[in-house]
């Protein structure tokens, strides 16, 4: 900036300059390039203008030196105002930074209060059917309530009504009850003396029966007695005693037969049953097959041919062989080979519960014929088994490729599920 002391810098600038040295002219001239037309009109103006130009000082009088530091005071107020047109710029740029943020805020607010704004007018409309739909729902409730305050309504009078034919038909009832019962009653008396007639009636017939078996037995005694068997070679077995079938009948051993015979002692009549274990190498039964009595008769190897069969009761013949109360049929030349053992057994029915035992039998023995039904080995049992509801009678089993036959006679309290589950039988 160029101040000079004249009042007006700019009216007599070039005669003012006539008294600088030409090489100061030139360097103002360099530095100052003043636009006439555009005159300051005021203090700011000038500022203004001179803001930017460099500042020279020229001194033309003793009082310049004054002016000079008045100049200097006016230089620095310049440049503190400078400074705070800078700071304020800065202050200013800062605000509108900050303003521009805040504007970019607002506006993701905006987007945000807007989606949040769709949101709740969803949620209000769903609000508004969710309402319109509780609506109706409480209109069907209420009148489905008033429907159902009606039945109420028409069960209580029914009720009532039903109430009162109970109460009406109550006296017809108890004496419908009274006769019901006289009537059960005559009913219970005459089905009571026709049962106790009927076991009468029962009891006698099995006394006749026994009093018939009895002396049928002890006709066949007699014939037994009077047989004339001196011609056949029969082996008295004692107890424990082990006999070779190989050795004893002294042929080819292929059919054989088994007899299990008994008296009942007096007129008892005692139900004996006749059952057969086939054991293996273990002493158990292979399968719950292998367990031979009245409902299980026959036993199969596995080509399906029976090398056992329960006869049940046999009668005798014409040519005098003996009968036996129980009969079993063995073809030994068939049996499976995994099979060690057949093990003969008596057994009582309903022991316990009819308060019997196998000590009311008598004659009991154990025979075993040839495949022409010839008896060859008799086992006469003498052990008292009084007590005893079973019994193992004698066992035969196999050892180094013969049939060895033993008498046992071992009797037991249980009765036959007890023996079955000893042998391995699932019953």
């Amino acid at each position: 900036s160029l101040f000079i002391k004249n009042k007006d810098p700019y009216s007599d600038l070039a005669s003012l300059l006539s008294n600088v040295p030409s090489n100061v002219v030139e360097v103002l001239q360099q530095c100052i390039q003043l636009d006439h037309t555009k005159r300051p009109s005021n203090v700011a103006e000038t500022r203004s203008l001179f803001a930017s130009k460099p500042i020279v000082f020229i001194q033309t009088s003793s009082e310049d030196s004054a002016f000079r530091k008045k100049i200097e005071r006016l230089e620095k107020t310049l440049e503190e105002e400078r400074v705070k047109a800078e700071q304020a710029e800065r202050a200013l740029q800062k605000e509108k930074n900050k303003t521009e943020q805040e504007r970019i805020r607002a506006s993701h607010v905006q987007e945000a209060l807007k989606k949040e704004r769709i949101r709740a007018n969803r949620v209000q409309e769903a609000f508004q059917k969710e309402t319109i739909k509780a609506e109706q729902e409480r209109i069907r409730a209420n009148r489905a309530q008033e429907a159902l305050q009606k039945e109420i309504i028409r069960a209580n009078q029914a009720q009532e009504a039903l109430q009162k034919e109970i109460i009406k038909t109550s006296r017809t009832q108890e004496v419908l009850q009274q006769e019901q019962n006289r009537v059960e009653q005559e009913q219970n008396r005459a089905n009571q003396e026709a049962l106790q007639k009927e076991r009468i009636r029962t009891e006698q017939e099995r006394i006749r029966r026994s009093r018939e078996q009895e002396a049928l037995r002890q006709e066949q005694n007699r014939v037994k007695q009077e047989k004339n068997i001196s011609t056949r070679q029969i082996l008295k077995v004692i107890r424990n005693e082990n006999i070779s079938l190989n050795k004893l009948i002294n042929t080819s051993l292929t059919s054989i037969s088994i007899g299990l015979n008994w008296d009942q002692e007096g007129y008892v009549d005692i139900d004996v049953d006749a059952v057969v274990f086939i054991c293996g190498s273990n002493g158990q039964v292979r399968n719950d097959s292998d367990f031979i009595f009245y409902n299980n008769s026959i036993g199969r190897n596995s080509w399906g041919h029976p090398f056992i069969a329960h006869l049940g009761g046999v009668l005798g013949d014409v040519s005098g062989n003996d009968g036996d109360d129980q009969r079993i049929m063995l073809d030994l030349s068939i049996v499976p080979q995994d099979v060690t053992k057949f093990v003969f057994c008596l057994t009582l029915f309903e022991a316990k519960t009819r308060g019997q035992n196998l000590g009311m039998m008598k004659n009991a023995f154990i025979r075993v014929l040839d495949k022409k039904n010839q008896e060859i080995m008799r086992y006469e049992l003498a052990e008292n088994m009084s007590g005893a509801a079973s019994m193992i009678f004698a066992e035969l089993y196999r050892h180094h490729g013969e049939w060895i036959f033993r008498a046992i006679s071992q009797g037991f309290t249980s009765e036959l599920t007890q023996l079955a589950y000893s042998f391995g039988v699932n019953v």
